[in-house]
């Protein structure tokens, strides 16, 4: 059974979310979502962008702090742009909304054994970041 901490402050994860086998918990704010994740060993985070907006990136990086945690990142949709910061910043994955209700589970699966959600093109261009630093 997977850890899930949703942060969203506008209830829209947890209305798309969907996973039978999951113990999932709910913070409005990140302070309360670092508080519950630190209280958690492993915990698959949904975290909604616009918990944060463009300071998501500064975000994840306080919420990968905590040993085991992992970061999917979910948004009505992102630019490349804002994509690539967050997994730089440390994100496991994203995921837009509309999708989550059809994925939650083959998301849940696929971050649990340490693989990342992620486009094939964004798999792309993270290689060229890597390739060019």
């Amino acid at each position: 059974m997977a850890d899930i901490l949703i942060v969203d402050a506008a209830d829209q994860i947890k209305s798309e979310f969907s996973a039978e086998r999951a113990s999932v918990q709910y913070a409005e704010n990140e302070m309360q979502a670092l508080n519950k994740s630190a209280g958690s060993s492993s915990a698959i985070i949904l975290l909604h962008y616009e918990a944060r907006k463009n300071q998501t990136p500064e975000y994840i990086k306080q919420l990968n702090s905590v040993p085991q945690s992992k970061v999917v990142v979910i948004a009505q949709a992102l630019s490349d742009k804002d994509i690539l910061a967050c997994l730089m910043a440390g994100a496991q994955g994203y995921i837009k909304i509309k999708d989550l209700g059809r994925y939650s589970e083959r998301l849940l699966s696929a971050i649990s054994k340490g693989e990342a959600w992620i486009s094939r093109r964004m798999t792309a261009e993270l290689l060229n970041i890597l390739r060019s630093a």
